[in-house]
């Protein structure tokens, strides 16, 4: 860690398990379901699964891998996928608000909030057994699944989906090799086991940032693959990027996992890899030293803990987008010690050395340009109970601040058509998405631009730039080309 202070990291058993969405493997024994022997066809995704806590057995000692799965055992495994605030509210007619299966009603109000499941009639009917055209459209939409052009769909019978929107899904996973058969067979029901491979296949995929190479044992990528994994992570997590990054260059400077002669980075007080994991046996202590995706993804999975826990004050009408929403979380990430105190006790001011403090100072210099500065918290000393010359936990007395100003929204969640605004003067548009791409444009604070597709990553080696790329083109299409994403709300 930078500061002498150990991370609190209580693992409860709410957070042990797959947390809101991050693509945490926990350190957890492999399956051991009497009816999946180690010969299984999907026992390797059973086994990987189960590790991440995102399927589970009948209690009995069993998977059932043979078995057909409902749409209701889908919702559940895709609820603990995507991030979500567990809200319980009927949503489905035939899921009540008062069902003795909770996971069930929060899990079904998750899938028709994000447009996963529509119902029919009103009703998820969650009794109901799932076809391969169905899950073809579950897995697309939940992972974010794109359709790649230059790739080939080897399924020959698309003719006996539903419809052409079920003959796309189809497509889609076929071209992304979540499935390799040329009989996809779309109206028939989907067994446990294989719903498990099409998962797992289907999360390798999403995860994936290998266009910038493989992942080296016990070497440090280069800064642009490490910016895809923070991103990737972050994202899956809906944390924003931003606030990932910023707390893993405070924790290991230029975003270090291994030393120059290949060991891993570990602090004095326990520190472990990129994101200086503290010492805990909820983690894969091991992992945490070779794996620097496991790292990450821990680090993210702590931020998450931390975001939803009740003991820490909470902003009126913030969403997870809102970057300030995080600052007590990010506090709580390093510790509540007095020594983080937003405001020095004895002097009122604002504590500019506090973890958190620096941590969206670091946000500011890498990520918000031009005009962008953080709504105030107007804190004030009494909103702080702690002695000084204590290591006890700070006390909070306000658990709830209404910000006066706009609060910043992530720049990376623009879609292909959104209208976005330049936030400084003078900003070049880049004929390609590097800085050592020639300008073709130089626009001035306050133009709009319309987002022309997903963002990307800096292209050239040389750079360290911890921003992304967006396409960008003004509103009369007379400037084309790639701006930053800090330049851009």
């Amino acid at each position: 860690m930078k500061k002498s202070i150990v991370k609190s990291v209580a693992v409860s058993a709410v957070a042990a398990v797959w947390l809101a969405g991050s693509a945490l493997p926990l350190h957890a024994q492999a399956a051991n379901f009497t009816d999946v022997p180690d010969n299984h066809t999907h026992k390797e995704a059973i086994d990987r699964l189960t590790e991440r806590e995102m399927i589970n057995g009948y209690g009995n000692g069993e998977f059932g891998p043979e078995n057909e799965i409902t749409r209701g055992q889908v919702s559940k495994i895709f609820a603990r996928y995507l991030p979500g605030d567990g809200k319980v509210e009927q949503v489905f007619t035939d899921v009540p608000a008062n069902s003795k299966d909770q996971e069930l009603v929060t899990a079904a109000y998750e899938m028709k909030e994000k447009g996963i499941f529509s119902g029919a009639n009103g009703k998820l009917n969650w009794k109901n057994n799932i076809t391969r055209q169905q899950m073809a459209k579950v897995l697309v939409e939940t992972f974010k699944l794109e359709d790649d052009p230059s790739a080939q769909s080897k399924v020959t019978d698309l003719n006996e989906a539903f419809d052409d929107q079920y003959r796309t899904y189809i497509t889609i996973l076929s071209k992304n090799g979540v499935t390799a058969v040329e009989t996809f067979n779309p109206t028939a029901n989907v067994s446990r086991g294989q719903f498990a491979t099409f998962v797992y296949r289907a999360l390798d995929k999403a995860s994936s940032c290998s266009e910038h190479g493989e992942l080296k044992p016990n070497t440090n990528p280069t800064i642009q693959h490490t910016n895809c994994l923070l991103t990737e992570a972050a994202l899956k997590a809906n944390i924003p990027p931003e606030v990932v990054k910023a707390v893993a260059t405070q924790e290991s400077g230029n975003w270090t996992q291994f030393n120059a002669d290949g060991t891993p980075v570990l602090s004095n007080d326990g520190g472990i890899g990129m994101m200086q994991i503290t010492n805990h046996p909820g983690y894969n202590q091991e992992k945490l030293k070779t794996d620097i995706q496991y790292n990450i993804d821990s680090g993210v999975a702590i931020l998450n803990e931390k975001y939803n826990s009740s003991a820490l004050p909470k902003v009126t009408g913030a969403s997870r987008d809102d970057i300030e929403s995080w600052y007590f979380a990010v506090m709580a990430y390093n510790g509540i010690k007095p020594v983080n105190s937003p405001i020095e006790q004895l002097t009122g001011n604002r504590n500019a050395n506090a973890y958190q403090e620096e941590v969206f100072a670091r946000i500011l210099s890498d990520s918000l340009w031009g005009d962008r500065q953080f709504a105030d918290f107007t804190f004030t000393p009494a909103d702080f109970d702690y002695d000084r010359n204590s290591s006890d936990n700070i006390k909070f007395t306000k658990m709830t601040y209404t910000l006066a100003e706009s609060m910043n929204k992530t720049s990376y969640k623009f879609k292909k058509g959104d209208q976005v605004t330049v936030t400084d003067s003078n900003v070049n548009v880049r004929k390609n998405a590097t800085t050592d791409s020639q300008s073709v444009g130089k626009l001035a604070k306050g133009t709009k631009l319309v987002i022309d597709g997903r963002f990307v990553y800096e292209t050239s080696t040389q750079r360290d730039n911890k921003f992304v790329w967006y396409p960008v083109r003004t509103v009369d299409n007379r400037v084309v080309g790639y701006m930053a994403s800090s330049y851009l709300k």
